[in-house]
């Protein structure tokens, strides 16, 4: 039995957000323009999930100079619910097993819904 398209988009946002929320409390990942700035400029290897309605002067300023892979998911303020802030436009992911779950599901996640 195949799950329908909508409902497998619908898990992984679940799972996603889940792990967003993990991720915070567990201080695994780095919110914020500043201190995500911070961590790249260490070196530290990772990812960004940026908002798909971040300023693109912010982007360009981030992602200047610097290797880093990125995805846009999501709206400032979803962000920011999913963790109990605001808004949140930048999120710093480390490529940890952690890091790199999350990553798979993002992907797939984008994958459907570029479908």
């Amino acid at each position: 039995m195949k799950i329908p398209q909508e409902n497998l988009q619908q898990q992984l946002e679940k799972q996603i957000v889940s792990m967003l929320q993990l991720g915070w409390r567990g201080r695994i990942i780095t919110i914020g323009y500043d201190e995500v700035e911070k961590l790249l400029n260490r070196g530290k290897k990772g990812f960004l999930i940026l908002a798909e309605d971040v300023a693109e002067r912010t982007k360009r300023n981030i992602l200047r100079g610097r290797n880093v892979e990125y995805f846009q998911l999501f709206t400032k303020s979803q962000l920011g619910s999913f963790i109990g802030k605001k808004e949140v436009g930048i999120i710093f992911v480390p490529l940890t097993k952690f890091g790199l779950k999350l990553k798979g599901l993002i992907a797939q996640y984008l994958e459907l819904k570029r479908r």
